[in-house]
């Protein structure tokens, strides 16, 4: 109610996803896509199926011309605002608790604390409380003391839809960003991470800073790719000058 998000009407199935994953059927009135159990032998028939009909319904909306938002929500408050005002998706980032703190978001790329832990405690306070929509988990993939493989299928069986690449080394550049790909700590573990997600069958929404980020990250599997645009400008502690070249 009062959202300016244009409202459009949605087959039943997809609206209520979250309730009826068995609902879903390959002759959809707006278009199928479907996901062969046998081509993902690793995920889960109901992940797939959850996976297959967020995107039927994010392929509705594209048809309808109705755009995708997806949001990044600090705490269970700000994601019963956003369901509540339209969004499409919700993204839990270990940057929201600092920014919900009063911080920017490049605090969530330094080391104060254990990234990807922020994330799953942050889950206990948003998961319950988001009824219809997807949340996605924002994974750092270069945190040197997880087994990607095992995270990937404790934040699959959390409850969370999908995931993202945060903290990302996207965001540095430079002598540093070269230093980190030359020590094993590049984006090409970030890419590795959505391949393993795509094949887990979690929906993936990685973040690419230019062409070539982007074609390696369709190349895995990636669902949807999120141009990343640079750190956030105004409000009261955002940046002058953000763009990248």
């Amino acid at each position: 109610k009062g959202s300016t998000h244009p409202q459009v009407a949605i087959p039943e199935s997809v609206e209520h996803f979250h309730e009826d994953l068995g609902s879903v059927s390959n002759k959809s009135s707006f278009g199928a896509i479907v996901y062969a159990l046998d081509e993902f032998p690793d995920a889960k028939p109901e992940t797939l199926k959850k996976t297959q009909l967020i995107l039927q319904q994010f392929k509705y909306q594209i048809d309808k011309g109705v755009p995708i938002i997806g949001a990044g929500a600090g705490t269970g408050i700000s994601a019963k605002c956003e369901e509540a005002g339209g969004v499409d998706l919700i993204v839990l980032y270990n940057s929201g608790r600092f920014r919900m703190a009063g911080r920017g978001s490049l605090a969530g790329l330094l080391p104060f604390v254990d990234a990807n832990a922020v994330v799953l405690d942050m889950a206990n306070e948003v998961l319950p409380v988001v009824k219809k929509l997807p949340v996605l988990a924002a994974v750092c993939a270069t945190d040197p003391f997880r087994r990607m493989d095992h995270f990937l299928k404790q934040v699959e069986s959390i409850g969370f839809s999908g995931v993202q690449n945060f903290p990302t080394v996207g965001l540095f550049d430079g002598n540093f960003r070269q230093n980190l790909e030359e020590t094993g700590m590049g984006y090409s573990l970030e890419v590795e991470t959505i391949k393993k997600a795509h094949k887990l069958g979690l929906l993936t929404t990685p973040y690419a800073f230019n062409q070539r980020e982007a074609i390696e990250m369709a190349k895995v599997g990636a669902d949807i790719i999120v141009a990343h645009m640079g750190l956030t400008t105004t409000g009261s502690i955002g940046a002058k000058n953000c763009c990248f070249p």
